[in-house]
């Protein structure tokens, strides 16, 4: 298997290509699929060290039931022309360490570091609207706005002047008004957790200030460390509440900031388990903040869905064991040569579903003080007993395992499907934050990594169904509703699909699934096109309706 059917070393820039549909398209599918990842590894003669570190390409696919087009454009980002023009990777990224500045030394390495401003504007991870408008986005501070007909960068956000972050995750939720929530670090005495939020229709530039950029702040949670902190990819969101994973995936900020690569800054402690918090939206309060929600250690990279019902947090996330990912995306792993190796090794990753009470006082059964006499005063001694939740159809219509002991709230997680999936994805528009039944996603089968599927999972009667091709390997879907769907999974699937066939000869294309029965509606090909750069996240701009309205879809209620 060639290394490039893993991800394409150095991708061509694309004008636009026209593609030849075999099949019909609906025509609510008008509009634009933008797709963002890795585009280039190799600069001048150095090779980047992991499948997260390529810098960045947008991938556009213009799209109308009678025509499809498509280009793709490497992201000009700082990064991207300091690195090109030194011909070497004088930025970090996730797995490549920047080449060492001579003129630094040790203690300039470390104050550039936190006052970050050497650090990657490389966005090569995922795309999200604000305010119509389209930006690029890692795990860094920053957001590159992309002109959504040219792909040419606009202008660069700084997140640390909007919203005090250092750091953030490259999966930000939209609520149900447009407001965009985040999770991220922040590089201050006690390395907290910050919740933060964008209301729709801010005013980007009005940022002045540290003092103003406090204001898009919703809590401030205190690391249980001195100098790691926990690493997280995504988080959930329901109605009324931000979910925090601090996962035992923790980074050395010391050895972060002293030159060397993140990944070599994370370490996976197999014994520690994961913890929760979950933070009110309006207020920044952190429920029974006065009691830890933990489960059994584990890793994610994407939550799926979350919402409420009866008195419960119910969330759903792909679960790794431990972080063997991470060591098996690095390029040397990927090689012809050692790639079905490599996954072999590699537990799969499950769709898994945790719940957490929201009303722990009633499972109080006594509590009784004793009066201890000691040096002549007395000290009260509370000592409080809890029993196993109910877990009956009076107090909740959720089945959920739940011991609480010592001030924890221990949560057993339950497997949805025991089938393998990630990159996660749900009827966003009409269900984030709600109950729902589907979940969409790329599935991956022991022993068959490189032949990959499209996954539909039903998370109430745990079944799943797939599209799946010999030879085939797919990007993340993204589900398309159809306006006049009366259905939860009434709607697409955009999945791009590279294949390779039995003459080791390769080809691509726009697949377009019907999110109901998961059968192929049409396929696009283009002419003189491979295959597609190995990509991460993307979305979906509609043209019908409001066609002033970047990604309608999301917005949409």
């Amino acid at each position: 298997m060639d290394l490039r059917f893993v991800c394409e070393k150095n991708a061509v820039e694309i004008s636009w290509i026209k593609g030849q549909i075999n099949g019909t398209i609906p025509p609510y599918v008008h509009g634009d699929l933008y797709r963002n990842g890795g585009g280039m590894y190799e600069v001048g003669n150095y090779t980047y060290n992991h499948l997260f570190d390529g810098l960045a390409m947008i991938q556009h696919f213009r799209i109308a039931p009678d025509e499809v087009k498509y280009q793709r454009k490497y992201l000009q980002s700082d990064t991207h022309q300091k690195v090109t023009t030194a011909k070497a990777p004088v930025v970090g990224e996730f797995g490549t360490a920047a080449i060492p500045d001579p003129c630094k030394n040790i203690f300039k390495r470390f104050l550039t570091y936190f006052s970050a401003r050497d650090m990657t504007d490389n966005t090569s991870v995922n795309i999200i609207p604000f305010n119509n408008k389209l930006f690029a986005v890692t795990e860094t501070k920053y957001w590159n706005q992309i002109d959504p007909e040219t792909l040419d960068r606009i202008e660069k956000l700084d997140l640390k002047e909007l919203t005090t972050v250092d750091l953030a995750t490259a999966h930000a939720h939209i609520d149900t008004d447009g407001t965009v929530y985040n999770v991220g670090h922040v590089f201050t005495k006690g390395l907290p957790t910050v919740v933060t939020r964008m209301p729709r229709k801010a005013d980007l530039q009005a940022v002045g200030s540290k003092l103003d950029a406090t204001q898009n702040v919703v809590a401030l949670v205190p690391s249980s460390y001195w100098t790691h902190v926990h690493y997280f990819h995504s988080f959930g969101m329901t109605e009324n509440y931000i979910i925090i994973i601090q996962q035992p995936l923790l980074m050395d900020i010391k050895t972060a900031a002293l030159g060397y690569s993140a990944a070599d800054a994370l370490k996976f402690h197999p014994d520690m388990k994961t913890r929760f918090c979950m933070i009110h939206k309006q207020t920044g309060e952190q429920l029974n903040k006065h009691m830890v929600y933990e489960a059994d250690g584990f890793l994610t990279f994407h939550t799926a869905n979350a919402y409420e019902e009866n008195g419960n947090i119910v969330m759903d996330l792909v679960w790794h064991k431990d972080a063997g990912i991470i060591d098996a995306f690095y390029l040397k792993n990927l090689s012809s040569e050692k790639v079905e190796e490599t996954f072999k090794k590699i537990d799969n990753s499950v769709l898994k579903r945790l719940v957490f009470p929201i009303n722990l006082s009633g499972q109080i059964v006594r509590m009784r003080y004793f009066i201890v006499e000691h040096l002549n005063h007395f000290s009260a001694l509370c000592v409080v007993f809890f029993s196993q939740p109910k877990n009956d159809e009076s107090s909740s219509s959720v089945p959920f395992h739940v011991s609480l002991k010592d001030g924890k709230v221990y949560c057993k997680a339950e497997t949805i499907c025991d089938v393998g999936l990630e990159f996660p994805q749900w009827n966003y528009a009409g269900y984030n934050g709600r109950k729902y039944r589907y979940v969409y996603g790329v599935g991956i089968h022991k022993g068959d990594r490189m032949n990959t599927s499209v996954m539909k999972i039903n998370v109430d009667n745990k079944t799943y169904e797939e599209w799946r091709e010999a030879g085939c390997y797919v990007s993340e879907p993204v589900f398309i509703a159809d306006p006049r769907g009366t259905a939860e999974d009434h709607g697409v699937l955009l999945v791009a699909v590279n294949k390779v066939h039995m003459d080791d000869s390769r080809s691509c294309f726009l697949l377009v699934l019907d999110a109901t029965n998961m059968t192929s509606l049409a396929k696009v090909k283009f002419e003189g096109l491979d295959d597609f750069p190995r990509d991460f996240h993307g979305l979906f701009k509609s043209e019908i309706g409001k066609p002033n309205e970047l990604y309608d879809e999301v917005m949409r209620v």
